[in-house]
């Protein structure tokens, strides 16, 4: 039932019914009330072997709540705290019960695939509002272009769907609702999914290879270039990278996605705008990571709070490392690299067990390059603390899980579960993230 529950939960989460067709509903609060419904039943079920999450992720994840409230509190005082704890708990009840209800190579795979088959229907639904005007007001964000000329104002009649305007005076770009809203956030989630849906694939079951993976891969894509996501096309191109270069080597797999890029540039996939730090656009994200590195050297332990970037900055700084340690402080950022570093280092204890050639080594390659074509995306988003990152850590921990019992070998289960010394290490990539990013941006603002 926890696992039945969770699906149905996960599907609303992706597919956004009440916000796109019943907003009516919307005061009935259904998503809160089937969230704690499915929590109290995971987390009755949560005993023994059922139990995936180790002691060790449950004390940082409560510790990165309290990071989050003690922020707030310190800010704005303990109201504000409360209502950070609330505005976070889809968060981290999402990383909870995606974690907790993946015990095996079944469920992981039930999981992948209604997540999969959810983000599917809702890159239909935007491709259909793209082509034929259907719900704009919701699937589809309109900017202005660099063409753009703030004395005239592009009339939209007879402009019925993205698709028909050619005037180059508008950007169209597709997205979802809640926190898919942002163009941006949708490209970065197909990313990271696109890999989970290459393991379906099977050799030698062509007709359902191209019956089902590849057509739902070409919607994905199609998807993340209605976007016009600069940040998609630079985190399809570390996925690449991380694919190839172990098979073709560096060189190759760098020549590889230069002609990438190139192609995608020439296809219009960033809609005009250029994938550089000289830009207009790059330039205010640089001065808000300028902005993140004050933040914390004028407020280091909590930063300046939760979700408060934006209330002492003109802009968020799309950057999620930033935004991490500018909103809640170098203790903060600690606890939430160091949830981060847990999960890396039991995929690495786990990688090293499992059988090649295996199915299980399979999952996990291709969830190393999930991995890394989402946090490459994370460097232009400021989602620190969104459902996004916290589903895929969740994901995470129950795909090694799954993997490492699937052999129903005790000692693999027991290298994922052994506690990770972390306290130690964090910092070191605390100092190195922070640097780097700090002379970056001295760079930039010397030219």
């Amino acid at each position: 039932m926890a696992l039945n529950l969770y699906l149905l939960l996960i599907s609303l989460t992706y597919l956004r019914p009440f916000e796109l067709f019943f907003a009516d509903l919307a005061f009935l609060r259904p998503m809160l009330i089937l969230m704690l419904l499915s929590f109290a039943v995971t987390a009755g079920a949560a005993k023994g072997d059922r139990n995936v999450m180790t002691s060790q992720h449950k004390l940082i994840l409560c510790s990165l709540v309290a990071c989050i409230f003690t922020s707030r509190l310190l800010a704005e005082g303990v109201a504000s705290g409360l209502d950070a704890m609330i505005t976070f708990a889809p968060s981290w009840l999402l990383f909870y019960l995606t974690a907790q209800n993946i015990h095996n190579m079944a469920e992981l795979k039930r999981v992948n695939a209604v997540i999969i088959g959810s983000l599917f229907v809702m890159c239909l639904m935007c491709i259909d509002c793209y082509h034929t005007g259907f719900m704009m007001d919701k699937l589809v964000m309109k900017e202005v272009t660099s063409t753009y000329n703030p004395d005239f104002v592009m009339p939209l009649d007879g402009i019925v769907a993205p698709a028909d305007d050619k005037s180059g005076v508008y950007l169209w770009r597709t997205r979802s609702v809640g926190f898919l809203g942002d163009p941006n956030d949708l490209s970065q989630t197909l990313v990271a999914f696109l890999p989970l849906l290459l393991c379906f694939w099977q050799p030698g079951k062509k007709v359902r290879n191209f019956a089902v993976i590849v057509p739902v891969a070409a919607v994905f894509l199609y998807t993340i270039y209605l976007t016009k996501s600069r940040g998609a096309i630079l985190g399809l191109a570390a996925l690449m990278f991380v694919a190839f270069q172990r098979r073709a080597g560096t060189l190759a797999a760098m020549s590889l996605i230069g002609g990438a890029l190139v192609a995608a540039l020439a296809l219009n996939a960033t809609g005009g705008r250029e994938v550089s730090a000289g830009d207009e656009s790059a330039a205010g994200r640089i001065e808000a990571w300028a902005a993140g590195i004050q933040f914390v050297q004028e407020h280091p332990l909590f930063g300046v709070g939760y979700a408060l970037f934006g209330k002492f900055h003109s802009h968020t700084a799309h950057n999620t490392f930033v935004v991490t340690f500018g909103e809640i402080g170098l203790v903060g950022y600690w606890v939430w690299l160091g949830l981060i570093y847990v999960v890396w280092t039991q995929y690495r204890r786990v990688r090293a067990t499992v059988s090649a050639g295996s199915e299980q080594e399979r999952w996990l390659e291709h969830l190393k390059l999930a991995v890394a074509g989402f946090f490459t995306c994370s460097m232009f988003l400021s989602r620190a603390f969104e459902p996004p990152l916290f589903i895929m850590l969740g994901l995470a921990i129950g795909t090694l899980h799954a993997t490492a019992g699937a052999e129903a070998d005790p000692a693999k289960l027991s290298a994922m579960r052994q506690t990770v010394n972390w306290k130690m290490v964090v910092p070191f990539i605390m100092i190195a993230t922070i640097l780097a990013i700090h002379v970056f941006v001295f760079i930039q603002t010397r030219k």
